[in-house]
């Protein structure tokens, strides 16, 4: 099988400062965007912190896509292979993404893109509602190559799709919904 790299207009989206779990997981857009990174050390994670002013949560989310465009034959196994930067204390999870509009570069990530999860749906745990390509990842290096093994609904969407989408999120409190109740700070950084 051939290497298909990412675009170049994937990035990462913040949906930070607000003041319930709830408020920043169901966003519908980010309050900031990174696009067009070469690499960032919170590419995707969880905050919660409380302090004087209260408990502020913060989530971040990962966007890549790829054409598959060339791709018309039946895809035995695909390897996600994602150099890790800096941060490596969240678990995570690659799932179907609808971000950058239709077809290939349809347009560039936004934060409207935010919650841009095939599936994804307010205030539910994300698991057997959004479209999964990977099973939880529970150890990232942050100085090499992460070897992700796409399943088989990922192998199908990336013989069919022109453009494969994937979003990557903070697998324990954003993709199950669980507000831990205490602070906590699992971050993941990547190049992109």
């Amino acid at each position: 099988m051939p290497t298909i790299t990412a675009s170049t207009n994937g990035g990462y989206i913040i949906a930070n400062n607000h003041s319930s779990h709830a408020n920043a997981r169901n966003a519908d857009t980010g309050n900031t965007i990174v696009a067009n990174a070469s690499r960032a050390q919170n590419s995707f994670g969880y905050v919660r912190s409380a302090g004087r002013s209260g408990t502020a949560y913060a989530i971040y989310r990962s966007f890549l896509q790829f054409d598959t465009s060339g791709i018309t034959g039946t895809v035995s196994s695909a390897t996600l292979k994602i150099y890790g930067y800096v941060n490596g204390t969240a678990d995570l999870k690659i799932v179907k993404s609808t971000a950058f509009g239709s077809g290939y570069e349809g347009s560039s990530l936004s934060t409207a893109d935010f919650d841009a999860i095939t599936g994804f749906t307010d205030d539910q745990d994300m698991n057997g509602n959004v479209t999964d390509y990977s099973s939880e990842i529970t150890t990232w290096s942050t100085s090499g190559y992460n070897d992700i093994t796409l399943n088989s609904t990922a192998l199908t969407d990336i013989k069919n799709d022109n453009a494969f989408k994937i979003a990557i999120v903070e697998h324990d409190q954003d993709y199950k919904n669980v507000d831990p109740g205490i602070n906590a700070t699992v971050m993941g950084g990547m190049y992109f």
